[in-house]
């Protein structure tokens, strides 16, 4: 894996008490964790001769920095944010090799090119028809219109869940994963899904994946949800109860936490 995100903000807040050369220690070990995509070496003079490290305070630091960020484990040492996005390249990238199998991936219509400013509710005349709960695959296209009506019965929780994962927790360093689809969720999930927000001309709908595929994603990109505020009122990392819970939801769509 040779380009990985970097935060600098994150970096800077949790290293402000390291010194010039620990900070640059700890900048080569990502580096090296990301392009060998393997725990890091066990043996400290092999990772100082990797990083060419040879002074002794070189050294020195090479363990201070692995014994404070990094996990040791038997396999060497590991970092779960690192391991977390590592995991996410390589889902994208698999996808990617299956699309191009099929000729590449679909045309998107001239409504999915366009960016919306804020949150845009959709123009979705029906809600789609119910699809199996087996799991959203990457980068994958806003369900199409010309569909049968979603029953409350037929709500694809699984499918919602699935879309927070990869619009939301994917995109945004830090969040929780969403794993398990509880009876709670589910009502939750349920109460939104049947929300009609108002819009002109009655053609938004909440009840189609496309739709909370753009918020998840609408979500990811607010400060006050992805912990960009560093104030006491929004210094915080929303999750999905956050994102699913309705009075946070319409301060979401509102513009509240922009």
């Amino acid at each position: 894996m040779h380009y990985y995100s970097f935060n600098i903000s994150d970096f800077n807040n949790s290293t402000r008490h390291l010194t010039r050369l620990e900070r640059s220690i700890y900048r080569d070990l990502i580096d090296m964790y990301y392009d060998t995509e393997q725990p890091i070496s066990n043996d400290i003079n092999l990772v100082s001769r990797k990083i060419i490290a040879n002074s002794e305070q070189e050294i020195e630091a090479i363990s201070q920095i692995l014994s404070e960020f990094f996990t040791a484990t038997d396999n060497g040492f590991t970092k779960k944010r690192i391991d977390r996005e590592i995991a996410i390249y390589h889902s994208k990238a698999d996808t990617a090799r299956a699309n191009g199998k099929l000729g590449g991936r679909p045309k998107k219509s001239k409504e999915t090119q366009d960016k919306p400013s804020g949150l845009t509710i959709g123009t979705d005349t029906k809600p789609t028809a119910n699809p199996e709960e087996s799991g959203l695959k990457a980068n994958q296209e806003p369900i199409t219109n010309n569909q049968e009506p979603v029953t409350k019965e037929k709500i694809p929780y699984q499918l919602i869940a699935d879309a927070y994962n990869e619009f939301f927790y994917s995109k945004v360093n830090n969040s929780s994963k969403c794993q398990t689809v509880s009876p709670k969720r589910k009502k939750a999930i349920s109460k939104l899904w049947n929300h009609k927000p108002y819009q002109p001309e009655g053609k938004a709908s909440t009840n189609n994946i496309g739709y909370w595929q753009r918020y998840f994603e609408y979500s990811s990109n607010q400060a006050g949800l992805n912990g960009g505020k560093a104030s006491k009122d929004f210094d915080w990392i929303a999750d999905f109860d956050a994102l699913m819970n309705f009075n946070e939801y319409v301060k979401n769509i509102e513009g509240g936490y922009a």
